[in-house]
């Protein structure tokens, strides 16, 4: 009897020690990811940042363009007008555009992390049933 319970007791102590060693990998690996997520989503920021900078260094020098075109006659300066605002507006649609790939990206980036933490989490707890359905057996 005394040795039935001693082997139950170290068969209880590996189930513990095992479901703990999973569990401590799988929070690392939630971590890394984690970690990841976040990395990825300050890159997405930083070039989203330079992005928006280099098209407002353009609409900078478009503008400075539109101010030296006021030399030219009237005529050239509405057709330069017209050029200007066309690419102003591209640029604006293009930034516009880059915001809303990098927020989807970002988003996506976002989604994943959280389905990965909760397939991580259903993991863990079914290895935690899992051992305690051994434990249960013993």
């Amino acid at each position: 009897q005394n040795q039935a319970n001693e082997k139950i007791e170290a068969i209880q102590k590996q189930n513990k020690e095992t479901l703990k060693a999973q569990e401590d990998h799988y929070l690392s690996e939630i971590q890394k990811i984690q970690v990841r997520a976040h990395s990825e989503q300050e890159n997405l920021e930083s070039r989203l940042n330079e992005e928006n900078q280099e098209l407002e260094r353009q609409l900078e020098e478009l503008e400075n363009e539109k101010l030296e075109l006021k030399e030219v006659n009237k005529w050239q300066l509405e057709e330069v007008k017209r050029q200007s605002h066309q690419k102003l507006e591209k640029c604006r649609l293009d930034m516009e555009d880059m915001k809303r790939q990098s927020h989807q990206k970002l988003e996506k980036c976002r989604h994943d992390m959280e389905v990965m933490v909760r397939e991580n989490k259903l993991k863990l707890e079914q290895l935690k049933m899992s051992a305690d359905e051994q434990k249960n057996a013993l």
